[in-house]
């Protein structure tokens, strides 16, 4: 008999316990501990104003607060929903269902090992020398109309993004292709005619269009629109992903690789990038490679392909056609307007390479005399950028040369 009675008080608890359980959202020692279940704060705090929590409906949550262990401010969000009530996150841990966040103001500063949101909801693993795993989940997240301060490690100040939107999900290593832990950015547009800064052409947009890297004296808008993005949990930087990256009106200042460009050119060193002009790019191995990217130097017109890695390097090929207006009806006219000059460019984004010997002696001659010879002696009408002192020394002759100056002289 005693043994029934213990019983009943047991069902009798648990079910008061359930009854009860939605209402100990108002109290918030007890809503601060769920909502650490579903942010998963290591080191650093995290609070809400209130919260619902229903068994029948879906759970959410207003005015989150995170903060890092020093008290600095790393994320505020408005408004947290679930898709999902809480039995279900009961019968089902694994999958949590779709999150929407409104409005969150995120504060990111970069640090020796990552950044400060990565130290404040990184998991410890038993072995300080290396993280933990990532936790084995499937989780939709919607991020609306957010807005993004971002410091590099070496710069004085952030730059912003306001109003930016992100449709992610993690996939467990049991529904992903991969069969790891995979966190999939959907497509859709990023940045939408978001203004440019210095700091963000040297912390994003130089990985995509390297021309961008050290610029300063920025003006203009970008868009940045993602197709694809699969980034391991456990090494993002070896992700894999796809997109485009449109340009409008953007006024910049020139960079490392124009100022090295300029001077085998004998040009002024200045750039002017096509309005509305659309860069593709892909990212794999830790590297970022981009097809497309035209700019003007002087009165040229560029077009780099090839790839800049994580770790800045380069491997790009400049591509320079001969200007069509500077050739004359010389003999050789005809021949030069379909020839392009190929530059491989290597070393890093603050110190690019460009080693014209590399393409043999025909595209090095073409380069370094035909062009300089033609823009020096010939300019476009209205054109005001070009060099026209006289070069040090006289290029060295080879027949494509001495032939292509006789039609000069011929036609002057």
């Amino acid at each position: 008999m005693r043994t029934v009675r213990w019983s009943f008080g047991a069902v009798l608890v648990l079910l008061l316990l359930v009854l009860v359980f939605p209402y100990l959202a108002a109290v918030q020692p007890f809503r601060n501990m769920m909502l650490r279940a579903v942010l998963p704060v290591s080191d650093g705090t995290v609070s809400a104003s209130r919260a619902s929590l229903g068994w029948f409906s879906p759970i959410e949550f207003h005015d989150i607060e995170v903060d890092s262990s020093d008290g600095t401010t790393v994320m505020e969000i408005p408004v947290f929903k679930g898709d999902r009530p809480l039995w279900r996150y009961i019968v089902s841990p694994s999958n949590l269902g779709d999150f929407r966040i409104e409005r969150p103001r995120l504060n990111v500063v970069a640090t020796e090992d990552g950044s400060n949101v990565r130290q404040v909801f990184a998991v410890e693993s038993d072995q300080p020398a290396q993280r933990a795993a990532p936790p084995d989940i499937s989780v939709g997240v919607e991020i609306v109309d957010a807005s993004l301060a971002f410091r590099s490690r070496d710069a004085l100040q952030p730059w912003h993004v306001e109003g930016f939107n992100l449709s992610l999900a993690l996939r467990s290593s049991e529904t992903s292709s991969s069969g790891q832990t995979e966190l999939v950015v959907r497509p859709g547009t990023v940045f939408n005619r978001t203004p440019i800064t210095p700091q963000m052409c040297d912390d994003l947009l130089k990985y995509i269009a390297p021309v961008l890297a050290g610029v300063a004296d920025t003006s203009g808008e970008f868009t940045i629109e993602l197709e694809r993005c699969h980034l391991p949990a456990a090494n993002p930087a070896q992700g894999e992903g796809s997109g485009r990256l449109v340009i409008h009106a953007i006024d910049v200042g020139p960079g490392p690789l124009v100022r090295r460009l300029a001077p085998m050119l004998q040009l002024q060193p200045s750039i002017r990038l096509a309005d509305n002009s659309v860069v593709e790019f892909t990212m794999a191995g830790g590297r970022v490679h981009h097809q497309g990217l035209v700019f003007g130097v002087g009165q040229l017109n560029v077009r780099t392909s090839g790839s800049v890695g994580l770790d800045e390097s380069l491997d790009l090929i400049a591509e320079i056609p001969i200007p069509a207006g500077l050739l004359g009806e010389t003999p050789l006219a005809g021949v030069l307007r379909d020839r392009t000059v190929k530059l491989p460019i290597r070393g890093t984004l603050d110190r690019p390479q460009i080693d014209p010997a590399a393409l043999g002696t025909s595209n090095a001659d073409l380069l370094l005399g035909t062009l300089q010879q033609l823009l020096r002696n010939r300019p476009a009408p209205g054109q005001g950028l070009l060099d026209l002192r006289p070069p040090p020394q006289r290029p060295r002759g080879t027949p494509l040369l001495d032939l292509l100056r006789q039609g000069m002289q011929r036609n002057p």
